[in-house]
């Protein structure tokens, strides 16, 4: 159920309306000086104004937790939206999300799937997920939340691939895709 409710919340808000009235946000919302890049700035002051942040922070206490923080992944990388990951779901949300961590793609989807099914629960992710920094690599006071300004900085980076300081037009589009395919 709280993956149905995300998913509505996260499409509906994230895409639903811009500033201006158009359904959907474009690069051009995002590249506020129109100079064909997304610097940091630009990147958070769109972002920070959207409710993009809203729909991770679930109880609306302005942090978002860190089971917040895995629900919200977990509900992101199922893109069939079963409840589980299979191995091509896997490799996708690995290669998107979680590439920074120390695990090759293989021996953690071995890993982590306790029970050796051939998917992941996501149970096995969220216990999974618990046990890496992935968490306090957003959570840049080390204070065991993420504010909006964490949520906004990690969310540039996860999303400037090439690691330029820069979100550039084919980086958006990457990203749009993965988010706008629950639209």
């Amino acid at each position: 159920m709280y993956k149905i409710i995300f998913l509505t919340a996260f499409a509906f808000i994230f895409f639903s309306c811009n500033d201006e009235g158009r359904s959907e946000f474009t690069y051009e919302d995002w590249d506020t000086d129109q100079n064909a890049i997304i610097d940091n700035n630009e990147f958070d002051n769109v972002f920070t104004n959207s409710p993009y942040f809203d729909t991770w922070d679930q109880n609306n206490n302005d942090y978002i937790s860190e089971e917040e923080f895995y629900e919200g992944y977990i509900t992101m990388m199922d893109s069939d939206q079963s409840g589980d990951l299979g191995p091509s779901e896997w490799d996708e949300a690995f290669n998107a999300y979680f590439g920074g961590l120390d695990y090759e793609k293989d021996t953690a989807f071995k890993d982590w799937d306790v029970n050796q099914d051939g998917t992941l629960t996501s149970e096995e992710i969220m216990s999974a997920l618990e046990e890496t920094d992935y968490y306090d690599k957003w959570d840049h006071n080390n204070n065991d939340r993420i504010d909006e300004n964490e949520f906004a900085e990690s969310t540039f980076t996860t999303w400037d691939t090439d690691g330029d300081g820069y979100v550039q037009a084919e980086e958006y589009s990457k990203w749009y895709k993965k988010y706008n395919r629950f639209n």
